[in-house]
C-alpha cells in the first residue's frame, strides 16, 4: 500500500507544467502580432523606432508556428519572451503564413530596412538588449503596434564612442529613465536607472 502511494507522488512531482502541454497559450508578443494584422498592418508613428523591433515582430509569426531560427539572438528571444506559459516551440516542419500575414511581414522588413539605414545599432548591443531588456524590447513593440503609452519615449544617441538609449517614462508627476550605454562596437554595455 505504502509503495503504491510513493508512485503516484513521484508520477506527480515529475509531471510536466501545465504550460508545456498542448493547451493554447499566447504571449504578449504573438497578442501584439495578432494586433498589428487585424489593423491592416499599420504601425504607429514613433521617432527612434528600434529596427530590432520589427524584425521581432515580423519573425512573431513564424515562431507561433514553431519555426527553428538560425538565428540564436531571435530563438533566445522568442524562448523567453512569454509570461507564464512556453509557446515557442520548435519544430522542423515547413512553416506557411497566410498570405495577410505574409504581406504583414514583408511590409515590416521594408520599413526595417529603412530604419537600418537610420539607426544601425551594434549586433552585440541588440544581444545585450535581448538578454538583460526583455521588458524595454516588448514595451517598444507596444509602443510600435499600440501607441505611445502616456509620455513615454525613447531617443538613441551615438557619439562615435559610444551608444546610449534613453528610454523615458512619465507617469503622473514621476519621471523616470531607463539608460543603457555601450562602447563604440555596442559592448561592454551597463544600465543605468534615473528618476
Amino acid at each position: 500500500m505504502l509503495g503504491a502511494a510513493l508512485i503516484v507522488t513521484l508520477m506527480t512531482v515529475q509531471a510536466p507544467p501545465a504550460s508545456w502541454t498542448s493547451q493554447p497559450c499566447e504571449s504578449e508578443v504573438v497578442t501584439l502580432w495578432r494586433e498589428l494584422v487585424e489593423g491592416g498592418c499599420r504601425l504607429q508613428k514613433v521617432e527612434d523606432r528600434l529596427p530590432l523591433v520589427l524584425r521581432l515582430l515580423r519573425n512573431t509569426p513564424y515562431a507561433a508556428r514553431g519555426h527553428r531560427f538560425e538565428a540564436k539572438v531571435l530563438a533566445r528571444f522568442f524562448t523567453r519572451a512569454h509570461e507564464k506559459c512556453v509557446w515557442y516551440r520548435p519544430t522542423d516542419a515547413k512553416v506557411v503564413l497566410p498570405k495577410q500575414e505574409v504581406r504583414c511581414a514583408q511590409k515590416l522588413a521594408k520599413l526595417e530596412r529603412a530604419d537600418k539605414k537610420k539607426i544601425d545599432l551594434p549586433a552585440p548591443m541588440e544581444a545585450f538588449l535581448l538578454e538583460g531588456g526583455l521588458a524595454l524590447i516588448v514595451d517598444e513593440m507596444k509602443r510600435a503596434v499600440r501607441g505611445q503609452r502616456g509620455a513615454a519615449r525613447m531617443e538613441i544617441l551615438s557619439s562615435g564612442e559610444a551608444w546610449t538609449l534613453l528610454f523615458n517614462e512619465v507617469e503622473g508627476e514621476t519621471e523616470s529613465s531607463t539608460i543603457v550605454t555601450c562602447d563604440a562596437q555596442g559592448e561592454h554595455c551597463r544600465v543605468d536607472f534615473a528618476g
